[in-house]
């Protein structure tokens, strides 16, 4: 699927998202970065459980280097990291539904896989959260 076509969908829809794309896209020090982004973005957005483990996966392996934090949050105003949470919720949301409708070993595994992947994004950018990305945070614990 296009991204452009996932902008369109559930996560993506927002105006502001979209523009914070355009103008992360426009600073040429992250383009390699936004390029990663994406990729993980649609993988965490994808309907088959194996892309958006590999989501997962990719996520972790792209922000393991403070360099690249950085680099995807230079302003520091914490919007991509509000995209990117977003993103992530919605594959808890999507791996519980799918366990409450047949649990088991495998389908809790996966809820615990994403479920930890935003707690270690939670860790790792915890003193670069900014007020609002820190209220919808809370705002899914308590769902």
């Amino acid at each position: 699927m296009q991204f452009e076509q996932l902008c369109k969908q559930s996560v993506f829809r927002s105006e502001k998202i979209l523009k914070i794309y355009a103008a992360l896209e426009a600073t040429s020090s992250v383009s390699i970065a936004m390029s990663s982004l994406k990729t993980v973005l649609a993988q965490l957005s994808s309907d088959k459980i194996k892309e958006r483990h590999e989501g997962i996966t990719a996520l972790r392996d792209a922000l393991v280097q403070d360099r690249a934090v950085r680099r995807l949050d230079e302003e520091g105003n914490g919007q991509t990291w509000l995209v990117i949470f977003q993103a992530l919720f919605k594959v808890v949301v999507t791996e519980k539904v799918l366990y409450n409708k047949k649990p088991g070993d495998a389908p809790e595994r996966r809820l615990r896989e994403a479920a930890s992947a935003v707690r270690w994004l939670t860790e790792r950018l915890v003193d670069r959260l900014n007020k609002k990305v820190r209220m919808v945070s809370v705002k899914v614990r308590k769902v």
